[in-house]
C-alpha cells in the first residue's frame, strides 16, 4: 500500500569478499573438529604427568576457537545469502499486489532522491581546499627554521645546522655554542625561510593536494552520496539502495494504480488538511527569538500531519477497500479452482450411467385387431409420440 520497494546492488569486489570469507569459514568449520580431535588423541598417548596441563589447553581451545568458529561461519552464511538474494524471475513464489498513487509522498520523495545529482566535492574543491594546509605547514617549517632552530642551538641542544667546527682542545669535542653563533643560525633561518615556505608549499599544494584531486574526489563523492542517500532511505546495512520503484525487484508484483474520481479525491483531501496544518503550526515556527523544538514535536506527533499525505490516507477511501477485496477474492478463487480436480469424460467403463427417472405412464393405446390368426399389436406411433 504505497510502499516503495528498493533494489540492493552488490559491487564485484564485495561479492568476492563475501564467497571468499564463505570458504574460509567453512574451512574453518571442518578444520576445528578435526584438529580437536588429533589434539586430544595426542595429549591421551602421550606423558601422562603432563596430561592435566594439557588437557587445560585443549579445553580452553575449545571454549575459544569454537564460538568463534560458528559466529565466522553464521556471518559468512547470512553475507552469502544476501548477496545471492532472490531475483525477480526465480524460485520464489510470492507474489505482491502493489497499490499506489500517482503523487504518493514517500515513493516520490525517494525517487527525487536518487535522482538528484549530488556532488559534495565539486572539480576542483579539493586542489582549492589544499591551500590553506598548504600554508599552515610552510608557516610552521619557517618558524621551525627561523626561530626554533636558533633557541635550540643556543642551549646547546642540537646543532641541525652544523655551525660549530671547531674542537675544544681540552674535551676534544665540538666548541659550546656563543652569542656570535646564536646570531648566525638566526641569519641563516632568516635567509633559509622563503625557500623553506615555498618548498613545503609546493610538495603540499600540487603533489598531495593534486593526487587528492586526481584519484580521491570521485571515491569521496561516492562514500558521501551513499552516505546520505543511505540516511534518506533508512539504510541499515552495508549494502546499496537503489532503484526506487512500485514495484518488487524480487517477487512478482500485480500493480493497481489508483486514478480517477478517487485519486482526485485523494488530493484534494491531502491539500485541504495541509492548509489546515499549516495554519495551525505557522506563527509557533516562524516566530523570531521563539523556540520551535516543542512546535515541531508536536507537528511530527499531530493526526493532521498524516492526514495532510497521500501515503497514510489509503485505507480513508471505499475503492481501495474494494480492489483489496476483489484481490483476495480472485486470489482465493484462483487456488480453489487450482486445488479442486478437472471434470472428466464419462465412459462405459469408469463411470456408471446416471439413473433414468422413470416414464410417465401413458393412455391407453388402440388395439388394431388384425386377421384372426395375428396376435394384437401393441406399437406405439413413429417416433414415441403418445396420441392425442
Amino acid at each position: 500500500m504505497g510502499t516503495p520497494f528498493f533494489d540492493v546492488r552488490t559491487g564485484w569486489v564485495q561479492a568476492m569478499a563475501g564467497f571468499l570469507f564463505l570458504v574460509i569459514a567453512w574451512g574453518s568449520a571442518i578444520a576445528f573438529p578435526l584438529t580437536a580431535l588429533f589434539w586430544l588423541s595426542e595429549i591421551l598417548q602421550g606423558d601422562p604427568e603432563q596430561r592435566t596441563s594439557s588437557l587445560l589447553f585443549w579445553a580452553a581451545y575449545l571454549l575459544v576457537i569454537g564460538p568463534s568458529v560458528f559466529f565466522m561461519l553464521n556471518m559468512s552464511r547470512q553475507g552469502i545469502r544476501r548477496i545471492l538474494r532472490p531475483k525477480r524471475g526465480g524460485k520464489t513464489k510470492t507474489q505482491i499486489f502493489s497499490l499506489w498513487h500517482d503523487n504518493d509522498e514517500a515513493i516520490s520523495f525517494l525517487q527525487r532522491v536518487e535522482e538528484l545529482p549530488l556532488e559534495p566535492f565539486p572539480r576542483g574543491s579539493l586542489f582549492r581546499g589544499s591551500r590553506g594546509m598548504a600554508v599552515s605547514l610552510g608557516v610552521l617549517a619557517v618558524i621551525a627554521i627561523a626561530l626554533a632552530n636558533p633557541i635550540i642551538y643556543g642551549t646547546n641542544l642540537a646543532d641541525f645546522l652544523h655551525i660549530n667546527t671547531e674542537i675544544d682542545p681540552t674535551t676534544g669535542r665540538l666548541e659550546q655554542a656563543n652569542s656570535s653563533n646564536v646570531i648566525v643560525a638566526s641569519i641563516i633561518g632568516v635567509l633559509i625561510a622563503p625557500a623553506i615556505f615555498t618548498a613545503f608549499y609546493v610538495i603540499y599544494r600540487f603533489l598531495i593536494g593534486g593526487a587528492q584531486e586526481v584519484g580521491a574526489r570521485g571515491s569521496l563523492n561516492r562514500f558521501v552520496v551513499g552516505v546520505l542517500r543511505g540516511i534518506a532511505y533508512g539504510r541499515d546495512g552495508d549494502q546499496i539502495l537503489c532503484n526506487v520503484s512500485p514495484q518488487s525487484h524480487t517477487h512478482a508484483t500485480q500493480e493497481h494504480k489508483i486514478t480517477g474520481e478517487c485519486a482526485v479525491r485523494m488530493q484534494s483531501g491531502a491539500h485541504d488538511a495541509a492548509g489546515k496544518l499549516i495554519d495551525k503550526y505557522r506563527w509557533a515556527l516562524f516566530s523570531v527569538g521563539g523556540d520551535s523544538s516543542a512546535s515541531l514535536t508536536s507537528l511530527t506527533t499531530d493526526a493532521m500531519t498524516w492526514d495532510s499525505l497521500i501515503h497514510t490516507t489509503y485505507f480513508d477511501q471505499p475503492e481501495v477497500a474494494d480492489a483489496i477485496a476483489a484481490y483476495i477474492t480472485a486470489k482465493v478463487k484462483g487456488e480453489a479452482t487450482a486445488v479442486s480436480p478437472a471434470p472428466r469424460t464419462p465412459t462405459a467403463a469408469s463411470t456408471p450411467e446416471a439413473p433414468v427417472a422413470p416414464e410417465p405412464v401413458s393412455a391407453p393405446v388402440a388395439v388394431d385387431e388384425g386377421p384372426p390368426d395375428a396376435g394384437p399389436s401393441t406399437e406405439e406411433p413413429l417416433g414415441g409420440a403418445q396420441p392425442a
